[in-house]
């Protein structure tokens, strides 16, 4: 994961994941048998940014001007690395792995 996500484990808030190493603890709302694990994960604002402004969808609601002083236009940049990148583990940790 590059970014944020809010973690639900069996219809429950299990907390938000925004920094690395990107770990919730959920432990109290696991139940024997069958879990339900979701993540839900914020995209770049960069690349939303970017994808409003190849789309021509008007979303400022002030003058932006880049360094040079023209129109800011994103319509360029190339997408960031975001989401969810990697396996998602549900993880028992020893007491002196949790930090």
């Amino acid at each position: 994961m590059r970014e944020t996500a809010r973690v639900r484990l069996n219809g429950k808030d299990a907390g938000a994941a925004w920094s690395p190493p990107f770990r919730v603890r959920a432990g109290a709302l696991l139940r024997q048998g069958e879990n339900l694990l979701e993540v839900e994960v914020s995209n770049l604002m960069a690349n939303r940014i970017a994808e409003m402004d190849r789309r021509k969808v008007p979303w400022r609601r002030s003058y932006f001007v880049d360094i040079r002083y023209k129109d800011f236009d994103a319509s360029r940049w190339e997408p960031l690395p975001s989401g969810l990148l990697g396996p998602v583990r549900l993880a028992v940790l020893e007491p002196d792995e949790v930090r």
